[in-house]
C-alpha cells in the first residue's frame, strides 16, 4: 500500500486554490464647506471586504455651521464603522476626544467629538486631523 490514499497530499501542503484579495494604494481626500489646505498620508489597504482608509488632513481657517466631512473615498460602506483620531491640534478648553464615523452606503467620512456631537467647520477651522478608519465592503 503506498503513503498516498487516493492523491491526498499530493498538493504539498496548499490547502484550496483561493487567492488573497488584497489591494493597496492612496486616495485623494477633499471637504465639505471648508476647503484644505494639506492631505498627506493618504493610504489604503483592501484585505477582502475590509478597508483601511488613512489620512492627515488640514482644514483653512474660516466658519460654518455645517457637519464637517472628509470625501473622496474610493470605497463605499456596507455598514456603519467608526475609527480612530490618532492626533489633532484641535483645542478646547474639555480636550475633547474624537472619531471618525461612516454611515452605511456612503463614503463620505464624518468627524465627531465623542459621544456624539458633530463637528462643524467652526469647530475645525485651522485644525490638523490624522484618522484612519476600517470599513466593511458589501
Amino acid at each position: 500500500m503506498s503513503g498516498i490514499i487516493g492523491g491526498a497530499g499530493s498538493k504539498s501542503g496548499i490547502i484550496g486554490t483561493t487567492e488573497l484579495d488584497y489591494e493597496e494604494g492612496t486616495w485623494t481626500p477633499g471637504v465639505h464647506v471648508l476647503t484644505m489646505t494639506e492631505a498627506t498620508h493618504k493610504w489604503y489597504k483592501k484585505i477582502g471586504n475590509i478597508v483601511w482608509l488613512s489620512a492627515s488632513v488640514v482644514f483653512a481657517a474660516g466658519s460654518s455651521g455645517t457637519t464637517q466631512r472628509i470625501k473622496g473615498s474610493p470605497f463605499t460602506s456596507l455598514h456603519y464603522s467608526s475609527g480612530y483620531v490618532g492626533w489633532t491640534n484641535w483645542t478646547t478648553p474639555d480636550d475633547p476626544q474624537l472619531t471618525v464615523i461612516m454611515w452605511n452606503n456612503d463614503t463620505q467620512i464624518y468627524l465627531y467629538e465623542l459621544p456624539n456631537e458633530a463637528l462643524t467647520g467652526s469647530n475645525l477651522a485651522g485644525s490638523r486631523v490624522d484618522f484612519t478608519i476600517a470599513i466593511t465592503l458589501s
